[in-house]
């Protein structure tokens, strides 16, 4: 979108996928003033769900010309959106693993306290 637009997920085709779950094809919005807020060039509209760990969305495709795509076509959209979500939870495990390491090599490295030195050198005696 371009700069100072605001788009709100909850209008449109992108609203309606994320309030149902599933897939939303329209093939002809022709006869419809003005659909869709976030394609509104659009014609013919598709879309489906991404969900992931915490994190929903949608994948939207639209185009000016009307009846372009199919039910293959938006079986492929969603098995994209599968993916999408499938990737952003091995994504996300990687990313809460990798910051855990860190924070245990934080604390691993951590300066000890003094009373802490202090015990460690009469266990040492």
């Amino acid at each position: 979108m371009g700069q100072g637009w605001s788009v709100h997920l909850t209008d449109g085709i992108c609203g309606q996928v994320l309030r149902e779950h599933r897939p939303v094809h329209f093939k002809d919005t022709s006869y419809r003033q003005r659909f869709d807020s976030q394609l509104p060039t659009a014609k013919c509209l598709m879309a489906a769900p991404i969900e992931a760990i915490k994190q929903r969305g949608v994948i939207a495709l639209g185009h000016p010309k009307p009846n372009l795509w199919d039910e293959e076509d938006l079986d492929m959209l969603e098995a994209i959106g599968r993916f999408i979500a499938v990737e952003s939870r091995h994504f996300f495990r990687r990313a809460q693993a990798k910051i855990k390491s860190q924070q245990q090599n934080h604390n691993s490295h951590a300066v000890p306290s003094e009373s802490s030195l202090q015990t460690m050198g009469r266990q040492l005696r």
